[in-house]
């Protein structure tokens, strides 16, 4: 038995933990900058690969060719 408030909680857009519904706002505004912040992330980890990765990836390119060149002349 039981088993009707687990739905319950898990149906439920917000759970509070206490009994107070004045917390009701608080717990919106606690998701909403939650979400804000996923979204930040979000964005700046696009940045990231969208510059750093190509960025990395020329580095390194650029640091191994002249060793490359060297080993196998056929490949310049």
């Amino acid at each position: 038995m039981g088993g009707g408030t687990d739905v319950a909680m898990h149906a439920a857009g917000i759970t509070l933990m206490r009994g107070d519904p004045r917390l009701v706002p608080a717990a919106l505004d606690i998701s909403r900058r939650t979400y804000r912040k996923i979204q930040q992330n979000l964005f700046w980890a696009f940045v990231y690969n969208l510059i750093g990765i190509p960025w990395r990836r020329l580095a390194f390119s650029a640091r191994w060719w002249p060793a490359r060149r060297w080993r196998c002349p056929a490949s310049a």
